[in-house]
């Protein structure tokens, strides 16, 4: 990872630049991935969409988590029936066509925040590897490059197909409660993770794989072989 005498060159840079990129985004991505428990405390935490539902003729304030298995309800207010409830989406009543929408577009984001997760650490991999002198080849260019502009491309379809499908597409009015929504802390994490990818693509692009697969040596090592070989060639 050290060339020119110690000094850190500007592949290196370059390099470890992509690799805490990458390592940022498995922490961001852990976020969208949590959204998979079932249980109702991580659900708040880690939703990917949250409703808010109030009446003038009530004082009542609801509040629905989206996770992507687990919907998480609350209510605030002396008429409320209970403070807390959940469901599965598999047990969801409704019959309104946003609400199969809206369980297509978190079955399809299982997919993404599972393999969004996963395909990071080759991503990472190949930052590690190309930062050494011996590990920087034309496969890894490759694989660097193509790993990220995968994932972006999957990551900006994802996330486009569940806004569609669970956000601007729901209602302002449910049962006579105006209804406000915002995205939820999952998504706006895989979003940010998404946006790094074209970043990692581009380090990989613009460093070029050296002709013998490893960076230049110091000059004075290149020497010392030299007269080594010369010695050498004596006897």
């Amino acid at each position: 990872m050290w060339a020119n005498g110690g000094q850190i060159g500007g592949k290196e840079t370059l390099q470890f630049l992509g690799f805490w990129l990458s390592f940022i985004s498995i922490v961001l991505l852990i976020i969208p991935f949590a959204s998979l428990s079932h249980n109702p405390g991580v659900i708040k935490d880690t939703s990917w969409t949250v409703a808010k539902a109030s009446s003038s003729s009530s004082d009542i304030t609801v509040k629905q988590y989206v996770g992507l298995r687990l919907v998480v309800v609350t209510c605030d207010g002396d008429l409320c029936p209970e403070q807390q409830d959940h469901f599965k989406w598999t047990d969801a009543d409704c019959v309104e066509d946003f609400c199969d929408e809206c369980l297509d577009a978190t079955d399809g984001t299982i997919t993404a925040a599972v393999v969004g997760l996963i395909t990071m650490f080759p991503q990472i991999t190949t930052n590690l590897q190309r930062s050494s002198p011996a590990g920087d080849l034309h496969c890894q260019k490759f694989m660097g490059m193509l790993t990220s502009l995968l994932g972006f491309v999957g990551g900006i379809i994802s996330l486009y197909s569940y806004q569609s499908g669970c956000y601007t597409n729901l209602p302002s009015t449910i049962n006579g409660y105006d209804v406000t929504y915002h995205l939820g802390p999952s998504y706006y994490c895989m979003l940010f993770a998404t946006m790094f990818k074209p970043v990692d693509f581009l380090i990989n692009l613009v460093i070029p794989v050296p002709a013998q697969g490893y960076w230049k040596q110091p000059e004075e090592e290149n020497a010392l072989n030299s007269t080594f070989i010369d010695t050498n060639s004596k006897y």
